[in-house]
């Protein structure tokens, strides 16, 4: 995970969220789960609900470092964020159900491979990111019964990520953990014991 640390680079994450916001209704409406930004960087992360509310959350925590015009993009894009959801909820809901199902396998594949040996270990803080994802869809959720195999699933996960893992400082940058407490995101507060 790379957050903005640089004026250039939190305009940039502005660019992508207002993209990510162009985007968002022809996304809802289509079968797509990660959607491609055509005019942006081919580096550029695809069109999910998940990646959408990280990168607002990012930019979020940097606004005392915003310039007045950054601001006021900012305050543009929760805004037009905020409507959308409220006219989108059902569609928004069902699209966060589905990626909660990525998430899932590719945190699980991830808890996988440092049971079975395989040395990636060093990235748990990169690889985290989808449990941190997850998290941020559960609120997103209108049909509780849709996602509820997944929560129990993830909880059965997260005891395995316990066994794997010992305590460690905060994984991110340190500007994001106000945003990532240790009670609502405590794998964030985990590591392997190579990186300790």
């Amino acid at each position: 995970m790379s957050p903005p640390n640089t004026p250039a680079a939190l305009e940039d994450q502005l660019d992508l969220l207002t993209t990510y916001l162009e985007e968002l209704e022809p996304y809802l409406m289509s079968q797509e789960l990660f959607w491609p930004i055509g005019s942006m960087n081919t580096q550029s992360p695809k069109l999910t609900i998940g990646n959408l509310l990280l990168t607002l959350k990012t930019v979020g925590a940097r606004q005392s470092t915003l310039n007045p015009g950054q601001q006021g993009r900012l305050h543009q894009i929760q805004t037009h964020w905020n409507q959308t959801s409220m006219k989108w909820a059902s569609a928004i809901s069902s699209k966060a159900v589905r990626e909660m199902g990525a998430r899932l396998n590719l945190w699980r594949g991830f808890l996988t491979d440092l049971i079975e040996g395989q040395d990636r270990r060093y990235l748990y803080s990169t690889e985290v990111r989808n449990r941190v994802l997850f998290e941020l869809l559960v609120s997103l959720t209108t049909d509780e019964d849709a996602s509820a195999d997944l929560r129990t699933t993830m909880l059965s996960l997260d005891g395995r990520m316990q066994a794997l893992t010992q305590p460690a400082p905060f994984q991110w940058e340190d500007f994001l953990q106000a945003d990532f407490n240790r009670e609502s995101f405590p794998f964030l507060y985990r590591t392997t014991s190579e990186q300790a």
